[in-house]
C-alpha cells in the first residue's frame, strides 16, 4: 500500500530524507512491538532517526519516559545517552559548520518567512487534514477509519503502539508554527505510513475473527468496500503516477540547466562584480550555490515577493518543457524592465542591473 501512494513515489525520486526517516520509525515501531520494552535497540535505532529528522528526538524522549519505572538508575543513565545523541549531534554539527547550534531552527523559520509559508497556529487543523489526505488518498481515506474501527471494536492492543506514534509525530507538526516554522506536507508522512496499517486492518481484519457469523460477515463487507474503493481509483493514481515521469524527465532537464548556469564563466563573473544572485523560488538556490562554489547568502530567493530582489536575478525560461512548471510556480515572478539578460540556455536566464552588466 505504502509503495504505491503517489506522494511516496514522488519522494523517494526526489531523494527526501523523509523516506529513510519514516523506515527507521518503522523499525523501532517493529523493535518495541516484537518485544515491548526492549530498549537500548529501539533507542539506538531513533538515534539514527534522529540525525535525520528531529521528530525522532521527542519520540526517544517519550520512550525513555515509558521504560524508566521498570528501570534502575545505571539503566536509566545508559539510556538518556542514547536519547540525547540524536539532538547533541545536530546541534553540534551546526554549531561547528555555522557558529549557531539553532541554525537549522533559525534557517528553516528564515526560508519560510521569505518563501511565504504557512506558519499559523490556526491553519493547522485544516493542513494536517489536508497533508494527510494528500498522501494517502481516496482509498486510504476510507479506508483508515475503518480499520481504526476495528482495532477499536476488537479490542487490539498492537495498535496502540503505532497509533501513539502517528499521534506523537503530528503533535510536532502542530507546534511548528509556535517557533516559527512551516507546515509542510513533508512533516506528516512518516505518521501516514503508520496509518496505513489501519488500511491493512480494513481489509484483513476479519480474518483474525476466528468464529464464522455475523460479525466475521460485517467485516468482509468492509474488506470488499476498502478494496473496492482502492479499484475504483486505479486509473487516477495511474495517472498521478505517470504524471512523475514527467516531472522527472522536465526536473532533469531544469537542474541539467541550471548546473550549466552555475558553472558559466559568465555567470561566476558576474556573482563575483555584482555580488548576491536572487532567484525567482527557493528550490535552485542550494544547487546553484553548490555549483556556483560560493559563500552562504550569496544566493538567495524573492519567491512570492519576499526577500530581497539584488543586482543579479535569475529566472526560469518561459520554454515549452517548463511552461506549465513556470505557470504554477512563478506566476507573479516578474523582472524590472531596467534589467538586462546576461546569461542564457535552454532553460534559465540571468539578469542584471544597469551600471552591473
Amino acid at each position: 500500500t505504502v509503495l504505491t501512494r503517489p506522494a511516496l513515489e514522488r519522494d523517494t525520486l526526489l531523494g527526501y530524507q523523509d523516506v529513510p526517516f519514516a523506515a527507521l520509525i518503522v523499525w523501532a515501531v517493529l523493535l518495541e512491538a516484537r518485544r515491548p520494552k526492549r530498549g537500548a535497540p529501539v533507542l539506538a535505532v531513533l538515534a539514527v532517526a534522529g540525525l535525520l529528522r528531529p521528530e525522532a528526538w521527542l519520540l526517544a524522549g517519550l520512550y525513555w519516559l515509558y521504560l524508566f519505572p521498570d528501570r534502575d538508575w545505571p539503566s536509566r543513565i545508559k539510556l538518556a545517552l542514547l536519547v540525547a545523541i540524536g539532538p547533541l549531534v545536530w546541534f553540534g554539527m551546526d554549531l561547528i559548520v555555522t557558529g549557531d547550534a539553532l541554525h537549522s531552527l533559525h534557517g528553516t523559520a528564515a526560508l519560510a518567512e521569505t518563501a511565504g509559508r504557512r506558519r499559523q497556529v490556526a491553519q493547522v487543523p485544516f493542513w494536517t487534514a489536508k497533508y494527510f489526505g494528500y498522501v494517502l488518498r481516496e482509498p486510504l481515506v476510507i479506508g483508515v477509519p475503518l480499520g481504526l474501527a476495528f482495532a477499536y471494536r476488537q479490542r487490539l492492543r498492537g495498535a496502540v503502539l503505532p497509533l501513539a506514534v502517528a499521534a506523537a509525530m503530528v503533535l510536532v507538526f502542530a507546534v511548528n508554527p509556535v517557533f516559527g516554522l512551516p507546515l509542510i506536507g513533508r512533516y506528516v508522512r512518516t505518521p501516514s505510513v503508520l496509518l496505513t496499517l489501519f488500511y491493512g486492518l480494513a481489509v484483513c481484519g476479519w480474518l483474525l475473527i476466528d468464529r464464522p457469523g455475523r460479525e466475521r460477515r460485517a467485516w468482509q463487507a468492509v474488506a470488499v468496500v476498502a478494496v473496492l474503493a482502492s479499484v475504483v481509483y486505479l486509473p487516477w493514481h495511474l495517472k498521478l503516477l505517470h504524471g512523475l515521469v514527467t516531472r522527472v524527465d522536465r526536473n532533469g532537464q531544469l537542474y541539467a540547466g541550471l548546473r550549466e548556469t552555475g558553472q558559466s564563466p559568465v555567470v561566476r563573473a558576474a556573482a563575483r562584480r555584482c555580488g548576491a544572485i536572487a532567484a525567482a523560488d527557493h528550490r535552485p538556490v542550494p544547487y546553484l550555490r553548490y555549483w556556483l562554489g560560493t559563500d552562504p547568502g550569496s544566493v538567495t530567493t524573492f519567491e512570492k515577493g519576499g526577500g530581497r530582489r539584488t543586482k543579479l536575478l535569475l529566472f526560469p525560461r518561459k520554454v515549452p518543457v517548463v511552461r506549465d512548471f513556470y505557470r504554477q510556480n512563478f506566476p507573479k515572478a516578474r523582472s524590472p524592465a531596467s534589467y538586462r539578460v546576461v546569461y542564457r540556455n535552454a532553460t534559465w536566464k540571468l539578469l542584471a542591473a544597469p551600471g552591473c552588466a
